[in-house]
């Protein structure tokens, strides 16, 4: 009788490794194969559908004159008589039928949207992953980005706004957070600016400098050079949203002029906190971006309100060049420069747009309020969110203010908020 050999222990481990390496592999395989399927299915379907429509006016036409209709399958929301389709539904959308027999709008199948124009269907975005993260663009002069809506429904607007320059040891005032809810209609374009941080003095100086505070709207610092010891820097910018480009200083014109200080264009602002200053032995941590007001030190009059402060969309720099000044944050109106203990002042946030719904401003260390349109929470008081323990992030967590540059995040909810 012949000797079998037995597996040894390395033996084993190897088929076990190789057989799992084989499982992954099919096992990735059959999902991706199941996901194609489905978005060929659901291509297939918004394609019979749209046909179904065009076959339904042919027979309308012939009956006699057409005025168009619309058939809205979230709402279910129905004017085009008689209409029926036996195939799949769509969980969402809505189907626009000229009076010369045009398809238009969009459909949701899935976890897929649709767009229709002049019945051609277009596979426009997968919304199984409905977050679209925008980061501070580091390169180049052009740093406005857009989102466009994939779909009809409601979507999340957050926006963190950029950390003002720490010096030495101490540390910028953070940015703030703002957020709320909107309805966008599908192809709605948004403007999105990230504020960036401002720029930090790194050593001495013997001479003036001015150090550029952060892209949209931060305020610059200037060391005139009489203190060799003095250090400050430059405020953080602003992150804004909006329905029309532009920086947010050059969005002026877009406010209400009777009276009531407010945007429909401008959706939301985040603002930005105010560079650290020091001299020899004497410190000071920049003061935060705020929400309804900015932050401020020892002199109220320095942090923005939501009616005032440097200017709109802008802060302050330094007084010329005859003084030591830290930049100030930049905001909905931005912060003014100042010196010494007094600190420069945060930006203010903005959630006023009658667009936006559930606004909240979250800032670190800031006045509260609750008031609707200004709703303003301190992000290290005793209502901060269990997601922001220390009252501030360096990534971009919700209602938790931000060090570091800004950020934007915009979120698909759905066709309703239910």
């Amino acid at each position: 009788m012949k000797n079998r050999k037995a597996f040894t222990l390395i033996e084993m481990l190897a088929v076990v490794t190789i057989i799992g390496l084989l499982a992954g592999l099919i096992i990735t395989r059959i999902s991706r194969s199941i996901a194609d399927s489905k978005k060929t299915a659901s291509l297939a379907n918004a394609k019979l559908l749209v046909g179904a429509f065009e076959d339904y006016y042919m027979q309308a036409k012939a009956r006699g004159a057409f005025n168009g209709c619309s058939y809205d399958f979230g709402g279910n929301s129905n004017t085009c008589t008689g209409f029926s389709f036996t195939g799949a539904q769509p969980d969402e959308g809505l189907i626009e039928l000229s009076s010369t027999g045009s398809v238009d709008g969009d459909l949701i199948f899935g976890d897929y949207a649709y767009v229709v124009d002049g019945g051609i269907v277009t596979t426009y975005v997968e919304l199984a992953d409905p977050v679209f993260d925008f980061n501070y663009v580091t390169v180049g002069n052009d740093k406005e980005q857009y989102f466009i809506a994939p779909a009809t429904g409601y979507y999340k607007l957050e926006v963190w706004g950029a950390q003002g320059a720490s010096v030495s040891s101490y540390r910028g005032g953070y940015g703030g957070y703002s957020s709320g809810i909107i309805h966008l209609s599908i192809n709605n374009a948004l403007y999105i600016n990230i504020g960036g941080t401002g720029v930090s003095q790194s050593s001495t100086v013997s001479t003036g400098t001015s150090y550029a505070g952060g892209y949209n709207g931060g305020g610059h610092g200037y060391n005139k050079g009489t203190t060799s010891s003095l250090r400050t820097g430059g405020g953080g910018g602003a992150s804004h949203i909006a329905t029309v480009s532009g920086t947010l200083s050059s969005l002026s014109s877009y406010r209400n002029t009777g009276g009531e200080n407010i945007s429909n264009e401008i959706l939301i602002v985040a603002s930005g906190g105010a560079s650290a200053y020091g001299y020899g032995d004497k410190w000071w941590n920049g003061n935060s971006g705020g929400g309804m007001a900015g932050g401020y030190s020892f002199d109220q009059s320095y942090a923005a309100t939501q009616t005032t402060g440097y200017q709109f969309g802008q802060a302050g720099s330094s007084f010329g060049t005859d003084a030591n000044y830290a930049g100030a944050g930049g905001g909905w109106y931005g912060g003014i420069s100042a010196w010494g203990e007094v600190g420069a002042g945060g930006g203010s946030g903005y959630i006023g747009s009658s667009r936006l719904s559930d606004g909240v401003m979250y800032c670190y260390g800031c006045a509260e309020n609750s008031t609707a349109g200004t709703r303003t929470v301190d992000s290290n008081g005793s209502n901060k969110d269990s997601n922001c323990p220390n009252g501030y992030s360096t990534n971009a967590v919700s209602n938790c203010a931000k060090s570091g540059d800004g950020h934007a995040r915009v979120t698909y909810i759905g066709r309703t908020l239910d």
